[in-house]
């Protein structure tokens, strides 16, 4: 026996060591669990596999370490404590060598990008680091292809959201902006809301094939956001940032539309000296046109003239508004988000606040938000996921800028802020200086108008609360079929509410206007309470999906969902109020006044009592939807998809919903690289694909229904009335887009060199369009303009392009250097529309009017006849000056066709670089082929409302100077087709095509020696650094060259720790 027991020990050793249990769960980055993960105990090589909950378990005895690996994902290789039983949580991070093994997320299901036969981009939570700045929106300029932002709407002050166009347009009436999807369902609030710390990553789905199973609403594009999630499994981690960020003062320098004091003080002279001023009526004139007066009346003499003219001509407002109504904006930010799960749960528990001093001194803004996510297994079958979003933004807007200084007149360059002694000064806004300097006098209360002081007197606040309530339970019937039921409930509110103090300008303008000739105040001498339309929006959403995902002989791999979808969204905008002889300590006000009595008005005029705004409307959206989708991947080479859907809404006509006529989409994908003849060692992956379906886009302003706008009076008549806006259209319907989308993907040198390179054509059908119609029905344009909107399902246009993706690594290792180029180009043609018979020529000149055959973006100009060699005035195109013969006999083929006044061409040019724990990254962003129209001197402006332009001081002056200057002469007399001829001809066209160093970043992050669970990263970013190329010669930056100012350079310093 003694024998028997030392030959077990010599050939079974490891039965003498002490066993112990090892349990785990593996997840991917986002904390979804991983099944079928290889998992091998080293060094014997004993392997299994992870469960479909991403659960292992090994009972070990001398083993000390387990390796990870998954296709797709890096290897990992864990060291076990030997000898005492644990449970461990591994993360599988995806491979940097197989870029495309990523999760697409399409707000219904979930499938890896190497088996998705549509055109996706996958932007993940590092890459939405690159940009700290913005909203989580804005963060995706230059780093994603095709997505193109769209600023020919911020003018003067508006630097902020721009429109957007994912893969150029689709509609020429209908809204361009792609359908924005929080996890599963649309989102209705405001972009501002989304706490951008809260997204893991973002899906953007640009074709057929990718957006088709959102059906109706899919036509311009859609752009998924996935927010953060805990991972099953883990312990408990906290998560706490913050970030400050410092804006350069607006350049107020910028702006072409400006003249020196001494400029303008010349022009006044001249005008004055024409007698063009009049003193009528009390309206208001330039001080310096004042001033003239004055002296001309013998109020002041020469002396003093001279005194108050120096002292004009040496003023500059933009300096002085930069350091009193401007300053440098500051934000700050904080973010905590706490996660962790167990083997039966996952949770995410978040809450952010940013307070922002924007760059109008009296503007601030602050933003809550408050975000819980939980999963729980109520059994082994059976899911159940919650979630609560609750965000608050408020906005005060007080301040005074260069924009909304401008009363009757544009505020004059040598206007001053501040007196001599340092006080407020009283500026020039509505009425005639000594008319206003006269009121106290004349027992009215002081009628001057102190910015500096009066943004002390008010406060004007709007209010944006959005609350956010979701469930959601998964059933799993069988192995690979499951049941999905989700229901999310949105509810959006949106106020302003304005102050006023008894001593502000508005209550004491208020109060002055309406004092009757027996000095009667029909306005109480007290504060004002405004508020104005109350906005309430409810969406409701359902959804009843089945899932089918199955491997069957190892070589086919089906998926597939069904399910039908209900939503409704409520719109509802209530009246605002307006409370007079309003007290703020014990909240009494006086409501009682006659609203239909005519009275008097200083300094002219009668008027009725200013009536809260009284605006309402209830609006209902019903969407009733079926939808399906499957794909098919055989052998891991072949890949083919299919998905269909059916809408029906309350907002389509009955014959549209009765015939219920289904988008879908086509789709196919081939990895050529599995085939002998392209197997080598420099090729690594080719794969082409192929899509083409319909979408659909809906114009929410349209109704199946006849509609009417009514109101309480009619400011003639005093009663109330009603105006027909729409006959009704029974067969109003989706508009249709179909796309086909060719892609090839492709890598090299074992990944190191990948892209991919896309063709895409969209062909709008059924697009909403305005159509003629007999005049006797009274849906006919008067000058050019429908009072009844007309609008049909008939126009077409064709939009198409390129996305051309590409990503090199350079170098390898502890450096690593990588550079991601990316290029688009799209363009657009309209193929049927029906222009009202009577659009003028010069509507092609000052605004896009669809035309077949050419682009949406079209620009047109006048062509330039030069300027006349004997007054300086510009000539017709027939050589003449007979303005007003020539524009009403021009035709549009009289016009000169410029081009684009939209790039068709967009790229940016990424490079990072890392070593260790330190990252530098850089983006350049680039637009090429279009023009725009910049702006020049227009005297009908000048003269009236002080408008001036640098251009001015390149006028021609004399016999000659047209050989030298294509800026006319200061006429004598007001033309206004001879300003409308020149400020929209040729000379005034400049390329618009620049480069850009959009932004840089560094980053360090490092982990604590002791504390390995501990990780902190500290980064500086540098937002909007300038151009480094542009083509125009005025210095305008083409992205704002309407805007008063560029956006202002950001510094970003951010920490955050991890633990």
């Amino acid at each position: 026996m003694k024998r028997i027991i030392l030959l077990y020990i010599y050939l079974f050793p490891a039965l003498l060591c002490a066993q112990y249990r090892v349990t785990g769960i593996v997840s991917d980055s986002i904390g979804t669990p991983l099944e079928k993960v290889s998992i091998v105990l080293l060094p014997q090589g004993l392997q299994q596999s992870s469960a479909k909950d991403g659960s292992f378990a090994f009972l070990l005895g001398s083993n000390t370490r387990i390796q990870f690996s998954m296709v797709g994902y890096e290897r990992k290789v864990i060291e076990l404590d030997k000898g005492r039983n644990q449970h461990i949580n591994v993360v599988l991070s995806a491979s940097q060598q197989k870029l495309d093994e990523v999760l697409v997320n399409t707000g219904y299901y979930k499938v890896d990008k190497s088996r998705v036969t549509g055109s996706f981009n996958a932007i993940d939570n590092k890459q939405l680091q690159f940009n700290p700045n913005g909203n989580i929106i804005e963060r995706l300029e230059g780093i994603t292809p095709s997505l193109q932002f769209d600023r020919k709407f911020n003018v003067n002050e508006n630097v902020g959201e721009p429109a957007l166009r994912l893969r150029g347009l689709s509609s020429i009436q209908s809204s361009t902006e792609p359908l924005i999807i929080l996890d599963n369902f649309p989102y209705k609030g405001s972009i501002n809301t989304i706490n951008p710390d809260d997204i893991e990553s973002i899906t953007i789905l640009k074709d057929a094939a990718a957006a088709s199973i959102w059906g109706a609403r899919a036509g311009n594009g859609v752009i998924v956001l996935t927010t953060k999630k805990g991972r099953a499994g883990d312990a408990i981690k906290v998560s706490f940032g913050t970030q400050l960020v410092l804006s350069d003062r607006p350049d107020l320098f910028y702006n072409l539309n400006f003249l020196d004091s001494k400029s303008m003080m010349e022009i006044e002279k001249t005008l004055f000296d024409r007698s063009y001023y009049k003193k009528a009526n009390q309206t208001m004139l330039p001080d310096y046109v004042s001033l003239l007066f004055k002296l001309k009346e013998n109020k002041i003499d020469q002396t003093e003239f001279d005194q108050i003219k120096n002292r004009m001509e040496m003023q500059d407002i933009r300096q002085e508004a930069r350091e009193e109504l401007y300053r440098q904006a500051v934000t700050q930010r904080y973010n905590l988000m706490l996660s962790g799960g167990s083997t039966k749960n996952r949770f995410v528990l978040s809450g952010s606040f940013n307070k922002d001093l924007l760059n109008v001194i009296g503007n601030k803004a602050q933003r809550y938000t408050l975000r819980g996510a939980n999963e729980l297994k109520l059994t082994s079958q059976l899911t159940l996921n919650t979630e609560v979003q609750v965000a608050r933004l408020d906005n005060v807007n007080n301040g005074y800028n260069l924009t909304n200084l401008n009363g009757t007149r544009t505020l004059s360059p040598y206007t001053f802020l501040r007196n001599v002694d340092g006080t407020a000064a009283s500026t020039n806004y509505k009425y005639l200086r000594e008319y206003v300097e006269q009121a106290e006098s004349t027992g009215l209360l002081n009628w001057d108008f102190k910015p500096l002081e009066d943004r002390e007197l008010l406060n004007k606040s709007n209010q944006s609360k959005n609350l956010l309530l979701a469930a959601g339970l998964n059933y799993r019937l069988l192995d690979g079929l499951s049941l999905d039921f989700k229901y999310q409930y949105q509810n959006i509110s949106n106020s302003s509410q304005n102050w006023y103090d008894k001593d502000s300008y508005y209550v004491r303008n208020l109060v002055n206007q309406y004092t009757q000739t027996d000095m009667t105040r029909i306005i109480p001498y007290s504060g004002i309470l405004e508020g104005g339309t109350n906005r309430n929006i409810v969406n409701h959403n359902f959804r009843l999906q089945g899932n089918y995902q199955k491997k069957f002989a190892t070589n086919y791999e089906l998926s597939a969902l069904a399910g039908a979808e209900i939503s409704a969204n409520l719109t509802k905008d209530l009246p605002g109020f307006r409370l007079f002889d309003y007290n703020r300590d014990i909240l009494t006000n006086q409501i009682a006044f006659d609203y239909t009595n005519l009275y008097k008005l200083r300094p002219n005029g009668s008027a009725r009592v200013p009536v809260p705004p009284n605006n309402m409307q209830d609006i209902t959206e019903r969407f009733l939807s079926y939808f399906a989708n499957a794909s098919l991947t055989i052998q891991d080479r072949h890949s083919f998809s299919g998905s269909v859907r059916w809408d029906a809404s309350n907002i389509f006509g009955v014959k549209t919903n009765q015939k219920g006529v289904p988008l879908w989409s086509l789709g196919a994908k081939e990895k050529l690289i599995a085939f002998d003849f392209l197997k080598n060692n420099w090729l690594s992956q080719l794969d082409v694909r192929a899509t083409y379906g319909v979408n659909g886009n809906i114009n929410a302003a349209l109704s199946a229904l006849p509609s009417a706008f009514f109101n309480n009076y009619d400011l003639m008549t005093g009663l109330p009335y009603s105006q027909l806006r729409s006959a009704g259209n029974p067969n109003l319907r989706w508009e249709k887009i179909k796309i086909l989308n060719l892609g090839l993907d492709f890598g090299f040198l074992k990944q190191r060199l990948t892209g991919s390179v896309e063709y895409f054509h969209k062909k709008g059908t059924d697009l909403i369009g305005q159509k003629l119609y007999d005049p006797t029905t009274g849906i006919s344009p008067v000058d050019g303009t429908y009072y009844i909107d007309n609008s049909v399902n008939y126009a077409n246009m064709i939009t198409k392009g390129l996305d051309f993706n590409l990503r090199a690594l350079l170098l390898q290792g502890d450096f690593k250097w990588s550079v991601n180029t990316l290029l688009s180009y799209t363009s657009n043609k309209v193929t049927d529309y029906m222009a009202a018979s009577r659009v003028s020529t010069s509507s092609y000149v000052t605004s896009p009017v669809p035309t077949v055959g050419k682009s949406l973006d079209q620009l047109y100009a006048w062509k330039f006849g030069g300027l006349s060699a004997e007054n300086g005035m510009i000539l017709t195109p027939s050589g003449d000056q007979d303005y007003l013969q020539y524009m009403n006999n021009a035709k549009i083929e009289d016009l000169e066709y410029v081009g684009l006044r939209f790039p068709p061409w967009q790229g940016s040019l990424m490079q990072s670089f890392n070593y260790k724990g330190f990252e530098l990254n850089a983006n350049i962003e680039f637009k090429m082929g279009f023009y725009l129209r910049r702006a020049s001197i227009d005297y009908s402006k000048l003269f009236a409302n002080g408008i001036g332009n640098r251009d001015y001081e390149r006028r021609w002056q004399k016999i000659g100077d047209e050989q030298f200057t294509t800026v006319p002469a200061m006429p004598t007399n007001v033309d206004n087709r001879r300003d409308a001829l020149y400020a929209n001809s040729m000379v005034l066209i400049e390329k618009g095509d620049f480069v850009r160093l959009s932004n840089i970043q560094m980053a360090y992050t490092f982990k604590w020696r002791n504390v390995k669970s501990v990780q902190t990263r500290v980064f500086g970013a540098i937002n909007n650094l300038g151009m480094l190329y542009r083509a125009n010669k005025s210095g305008l930056d083409p992205d704002f060259y309407q805007a008063n100012y560029p956006k202002p350079r950001t510094y970003t310093i951010g920490f955050q720790l991890d633990f």
